[in-house]
């Protein structure tokens, strides 16, 4: 008999996410490809009006993420990360979110070996705030970028 409760159907989101990332070992598969997946099924099982359901289990999962296979994670994945966890949210229509993910990542590039991360998260502010056409702080993103 199957429970169709919503704390159910939650926990049996959830386990889907956790098996997708713990699904590593293979290594044809990779990480952006695992939360590639984890991004499509949380806009497949929830619909546009459960975006705070989706970004809870989002942030779930890179938080499960940093403490199991990021654990000891390289300046390099972290940066990588969190511009895969800003464009998610983006995705997820979460501006705010975005903006701060994207702000992360440029304070962990402190060195120039990064500064073509940190341009990238510079001009992705500058698109965010294009969207809300927010256009003077968009061309000081959009100029730091260069």
């Amino acid at each position: 008999m199957e429970n169709s409760t919503p704390q159910a159907s939650e926990d049996a989101l959830w386990e889907g996410i956790l098996n997708l990332l713990s699904d590593t070992s293979g290594k044809e598969k990779k990480l952006q490809s695992i939360l590639d997946e984890v991004q499509q099924m949380l806009l497949r099982e929830l619909n546009d009006n459960e975006q705070g359901r989706r970004v809870i289990h989002l942030e779930k999962a890179i938080l499960y993420l940093r403490r199991t296979l990021l654990r000891e994670g390289s300046t390099e994945q972290k940066i990588w990360l969190g511009l895969w966890q800003a464009g998610a949210y983006e995705t997820f229509g979460d501006w705010r979110r975005a903006l701060t993910a994207y702000e992360n990542v440029i304070a962990l590039c402190e060195s120039d070996e990064y500064c073509s991360d940190k341009a990238e998260a510079f001009r992705w502010i500058g698109h965010i705030h294009t969207m809300q056409n927010q256009w003077e702080d968009a061309y000081k993103a959009y100029k730091e970028s260069l």
